[in-house]
């Protein structure tokens, strides 16, 4: 699979849903977001119109994907403050829609858990577990959230305890080389009736479309895969997934940041639960094992 010529598509089916169906797309990317003046460099895209599967061509290996993740391992990470994991911030929100989910929840698995905040969001009296590769944001997640934090690939990860009631995974799986195997892998430690909940951006949600070439994620060198929320429900319910629940969330607007009134006004939205249709970019999925 690695090894044809440039010259020709890498694949010839969609990594999500298997479709034939698929076309070449050629982006003018900007380097930085939201930047007028920023140069603009090619980015090619395989992209799916079955699911809306979208995969840059240039990432034809696992090593390749590996190689531009670098950047992770050498960040100085910055230590959270506990106020940021209370309400109204996000991951108090996003943990009372798990703790909704799953009234019974006990213990969690954070796969990408970067300095903690998901977890320590949840609470202390859940048993808190994560996965984090860089030495720096695993040592603070482990000190912020108090949770068992392993710094080992997934693929590495060897538990020995019982399987968790939610595993969770925020902004990862664009960076992953084979996104069906990453989340087969995350269900072999979920317990059958447990939640799983990912995280990643919409490029089919209003923001992006009116971003187009510029959206954020396009733009982030790092990132293997850009997923519509209909690829990443095809994934889960290739797998037997019962899909409990789907969010939209902001991070900023098609014209930019935004302005204080516009993001209180966004806020408010995310406060009362306004959060299920694409409006915004963040996409939230929740499913049950079966």
């Amino acid at each position: 699979m690695d090894t044809r010529s440039a010259a020709v598509r890498p694949w010839n089916a969609c990594w999500i849903c298997g479709s034939t169906n698929l076309s070449i797309r050629r982006l003018k990317v900007p380097t930085r977001s939201f930047d007028a003046t920023a140069n603009i460099v090619e980015k090619t895209i395989d992209a799916c119109a079955t699911c809306g599967y979208e995969r840059d061509i240039s990432i034809r290996s696992l090593s390749d994907a590996l190689a531009i993740q670098g950047r992770f391992s050498t960040e100085t990470p910055r230590v959270p403050r506990p106020t940021e994991a209370f309400w109204p911030r996000r991951p108090s929100l996003v943990g009372a829609t798990i703790r909704k989910l799953c009234p019974n929840l006990r213990t969690a698995l954070d796969v990408g858990c970067n300095a903690g905040l998901n977890l320590f969001a949840l609470g202390p009296a859940i048993h808190k577990f994560g996965i984090e590769m860089s030495p720096t944001l695993a040592d603070v997640a482990t000190k912020f959230s108090g949770a068992s934090v392993f710094q080992t690939p997934i693929e590495e990860f060897d538990w020995k305890g019982e399987p968790f009631d939610v595993v969770m995974s925020f902004a990862v799986i664009e960076h992953v080389y084979d996104p069906k195997a990453f989340v087969g892998r995350l269900l072999t430690f979920l317990r059958t009736g447990g939640v799983l909940i990912l995280m990643t951006g919409d490029r089919e949600s209003y923001t992006a479309r009116k971003l187009g070439d510029a959206w954020p994620l396009y733009i982030s060198s790092d990132h293997v895969s850009f997923f519509s929320a209909k690829s990443v429900r095809n994934l889960l319910c290739r797998f037997d997934c019962e899909i409990l629940r789907e969010e939209w969330r902001f991070m900023y607007f098609h014209n930019g940041l935004g302005n204080v009134f516009s993001r209180l006004a966004m806020k408010t939205f995310e406060i009362g639960g306004l959060v299920r249709w694409p409006w915004h970019d963040l996409y939230y999925i929740y499913g049950r094992k079966r």
